[in-house]
């Protein structure tokens, strides 16, 4: 029985364990994903708008009766501490006024955590008053419900803890345009005033979560925030349903995207409901800001103008009038509010770990922890648990009430190995239901109880070289066990100093590493860093393995410098011990004519560990030892390449996730400490016969088609593209693969950096002896060039700014004249470059394409 090690997750201060099989997701966002605490965190999604109304009014609402009972009675106590950093231009009249607001929801709602919200003063639309709205989303099978967002406060909430450094949480913004504000704090603003208060509550409420995230797009409307290519609800977004009771979250019903969503947004009849709303709301839902006009930012995240304006709910209707001042929520946003986890109450567990004690007794433990109350005898609370994963139906048992909301079942020995998987329900008195993991049988708790004779297994492949200007280094280990790792620790030393040790800290996903240190100036080239790694697993036994051997070492060169360069340029016909790396040889393969830079054919899949550029996958690499100093002008690099790596899926761009393997040239201005790109990665997409000769032999995922040197096609770089004149930097070409498929290769020819144009005055007057013309063209154009001497070959070749290749032609050139028309009507209106090779010398000429 093999028993795979767990992905772990955070709530509150309590680490919760999940089998990976049940638990691990290829989610990413286009845009910008990061990952924390086993959490995923999106922050690119619309800001809500409140705008003014252009009317009067007198609608006068005082503060919510706890606020003015806890004053009453100097109680200082509130439900949540709520931090504000105004801008540095934000009115200190307006000061007074925002801090009453802020005191307001300090009172309404609960969390241990502090919310920061950043305050800014700036000039808005037309009648834009204000809008706001939370700095991210956050989603774990932790929260109450799953894969659904979460705004960041609501996140910090659940977890107990801040995830954002303590950045803002919510932002907000205020008109500086707006004349007529009015910054008292007693509720009265004259008949042409509009109540600051009124509106900064207002827009907290849409920083807490009181927002919907739709679209209408080509008359298709869209809910939720995209990632990976799914689109899933806000918390918000969950509840909204038309007056069916169907709610436009659920996909069997409303397509997302799909017209019928953007009817419903235009319809004029849509409503928050849950149980708990619609209880607290006289047995209907709450009826939302759905005209038939659509107006993003507004629509669906308000309350339904016509519906509440006038009454004591109409903070949260989407415009605001003069002379109103409306302190208080109203009871129906508030309620929303705590339907989505404002209030709560919530089921804490430490999970079981994995044991190998078959013959005890297993005790499965809760305690609940509301805002509320401190009495749960009236409480249900269940455990389901399974032994095949949820196949067939779970178990379920009632836990015994203990003391302090502690819930206990205690489970006889198994006596035998087995895979147990489990989570919790519980039910207040009023009938809401809370379940842990949210995502229940689908993503349950999981562990297992097995006699472990084995030790672990340490899969690691040491990096082939480290420069001698390396500061830290990551080294990570893939360590499996039957039951999980309880220990993993490194040793290691610098040529022949005592072995030193560092813990080595659980990554995730069976992955394990830390960072050694390296005081200035203690690499130096030609000497050697080893180590090796240890891991100890969870059993009684404490079985434990060491790789490579207990009483060997992983050995990894130092690699330093030469001189400083103006230029360089190597063919490769020749040996050449100008270059560093791993997976890449200077040598010529079978079919070849000459040597070329070649990585490995075919090279290998990824190991999985996390690359250079923070992608689950390997980095090849092969450097130049020598810095290169870089020119004012003529500063190119120059060479030819064939590229059949791993085509990313269509449509995608270098940093999607959908981005494979591709290749890259990168340079280091600070001796390899830090890697700018100079020009974005690019894979078998990148040239046309590349990618037709990748995919023409597919065995399984990879590509089985072999390089041959009629694939070599010319790159371009201009280093002043990402660099400045005088910079000193280092040169690599780097080679990413994932865990997925693999191809041939890269193979890299006749490189020069810097170097050719120097033999330019040999064959032209000057470079304006070549002209390119019509410019701008509207895609027919023709190039001109007169020479001093004969030429012997000559190649023309057309990329855009990236340097894609999309014209190539090698031409004889008859006599000191060279004419040659290109026709090229496909091109999309923009920049291109027009390159001429002549005998190896390079003029680049820019022409520009109009429509």
């Amino acid at each position: 029985m093999q028993i795979h090690r767990t992905l772990t997750l955070v709530l509150c201060l309590l680490f919760v364990v999940f089998f990976p099989a049940l638990s691990q997701t290829q989610d990413t966002q286009k845009g910008k994903v990061v990952r924390d605490f086993g959490e995923q965190v999106l922050r690119k999604f619309p800001i809500v708008v409140c705008y003014k109304s252009g009317e009067s009014g007198t609608l006068r609402i005082p503060p919510p009766e706890i606020y003015l009972q806890r004053k009453a009675n100097a109680r200082t106590e509130a439900g949540a501490n709520i931090v504000v950093q105004y801008s540095a231009n934000f009115p200190n009249a307006a000061v007074n006024a925002f801090e009453y607001a802020v005191d307001i929801w300090r009172n309404l709602i609960y969390t241990p955590v502090t919310i920061n919200v950043q305050a800014n003063w700036s000039a808005l639309g037309a009648n834009v008053l204000g809008s706001a709205n939370t700095t991210s989303y956050r989603r774990s099978p932790l929260f109450p419900k799953f894969p659904v967002w979460y705004p960041q406060a609501l996140a910090e909430k659940f977890t107990g803890r801040n995830l954002n450094n303590n950045e803002p949480d919510i932002m907000a913004n205020f008109s500086s345009n707006n004349p007529n504000w009015y910054f008292g704090t007693d509720g009265r603003p004259a008949s042409n005033q509009i109540d600051f208060a009124s509106i900064v509550l207002h827009e907290l409420a849409h920083g807490l979560g009181f927002a919907a995230q739709v679209n209408i797009e080509s008359n298709n409307g869209t809910l939720g925030l995209e990632s990976g290519g799914t689109r899933n609800p806000t918390v918000y977004d969950t509840y909204v349903a038309d007056e069916r009771g169907r709610f436009l979250a659920d996909t069997n019903i409303f397509r997302n995207p799909s017209a019928e969503l953007a009817t419903a947004y235009r319809s004029d009849n849509l409503f928050f409901e849950s149980p708990y709303v619609i209880s607290k709301n006289n047995g209907q839902g709450i009826k939302l800001y759905a005209p038939s006009m659509f107006s993003r930012g507004s629509s669906i995240s308000h309350l339904d103008q016509n519906t509440y304006r006038g009454t004591r709910d109409a903070l949260m209707t989407p415009a605001a009038s003069n002379g109103e001042s409306i302190l208080d929520p109203g009871p129906l946003a508030t309620n929303m509010l705590v339907e989505m986890g404002w209030i709560l109450t919530k089921i804490e567990h430490t999970p079981i770990n994995n044991s190998d004690q078959i013959d005890k007794p297993i005790d499965f433990r809760v305690r609940l922890v509301s805002d509320t109350t401190r009495n749960f005898n009236r409480f249900t609370v269940n455990l389901i648990y399974s032994e095949d994963r949820f196949r067939t139906a779970g178990k379920t048992e009632a836990m015994r009430v203990g003391a302090n909301g502690e819930f206990s079942f205690q489970l006889p020995a198994p006596n035998a190995n087995k895979e147990i998987y489990y989570y919790f329900s519980a039910k207040s008195p009023e009938g809401r239901e809370i379940v842990l993991p949210s995502t229940g049988s689908r993503l349950p708790f999981g562990f297992a109880v097995a006699i472990d004779n084995d030790p672990p297994v340490i899969t690691h492949t040491p990096d082939a070289f480290i420069l001698e200007s390396t500061d830290t280094l990551l080294v990570a280990a893939t360590i499996t066990d039957l039951l999980g790792v309880d220990t993993a620790y490194l040793e290691y030393a610098i040529n022949d100093q005592p072995l030193r040790g560092i813990p080595l800290f659980d990554l995730g996903d069976d992955a394990f590493g830390n960072i050694i240190a390296f005081p200035a100036g203690s690499l130096t080239a030609g000497g050697t860093l080893k180590y090796r790694i240890t891991a100890i697993d969870v059993s009684s036994k404490k079985n434990k393995a060491v790789s490579p051997s207990a009483d060997g070492f992983h050995t990894v060169r130092i690699e330093g410098f030469g001189q400083a360069r103006a230029s360089y340029e190597n063919n490769f016909d020749a040996p050449s011990d100008d270059f560093f790396g791993a997976s890449f040889r200077i040598e010529q393969p079978d079919g070849f004519s000459n040597g070329a830079i070649h990585s490995d054919h075919p090279y290998k899949d990824g190991t999985g560990l996390t690359s250079v550029a923070g992608y689950s996958g390997s980095d090849y690499i092969y450097q130049l030892k020598f810095p290169i100093i870089v020119k004012n002008q003529d500063a190119f690099i120059r060479f030819d390449e064939i590229v059949l790596v791993e085509p990313g899926d269509p449509g995608s761009v270098f940093g999607d996730f959908e981005f494979w393997d591709y290749v890259i040239v990168e340079a280091s201005r600070d001796r390899g400490r830090t890697w700018t790109r100079l020009l974005d990665g690019y894979d078998s997409r990148a040239n046309n016969d590349w990618l037709t000769a990748y995919n023409r032999r597919i065995v399984g995922n990879n590509s089985t088609t072999v390089g041959t040197p009629s694939l070599f096609r010319p790159r371009i770089i201009n280093l002043l593209d990402r660099l400045r004149p005088n910079d000193e930097v280092l040169v690599r070409f780097r080679l990413f693969s994932d865990e997925a498929a693999h191809g041939w290769g890269w193979a890299i020819d006749n490189l020069q950096i810097q170097s050719g144009v120097v033999g330019l005055d040999e064959y032209l007057v000057s470079k304006e002896d070549v002209k390119v013309y019509p410019n701008p063209s509207q895609g027919t154009f023709a190039i001109y060039a007169q020479f001093k001497k004969n030429v012997k070959q000559l190649k023309t070749v057309v990329t855009d700014l990236a340097g894609r290749q999309i014209y190539a032609d090698d031409s004889a050139v008859k006599g000191l004249i060279y004419q040659q028309n290109i026709a090229l009507p496909q091109l999309s209106a923009g920049m291109y470059l027009v390159h001429l090779y002549i005998d190896g010398n390079l003029v680049t000429k820019k022409i520009v394409i109009q429509p």
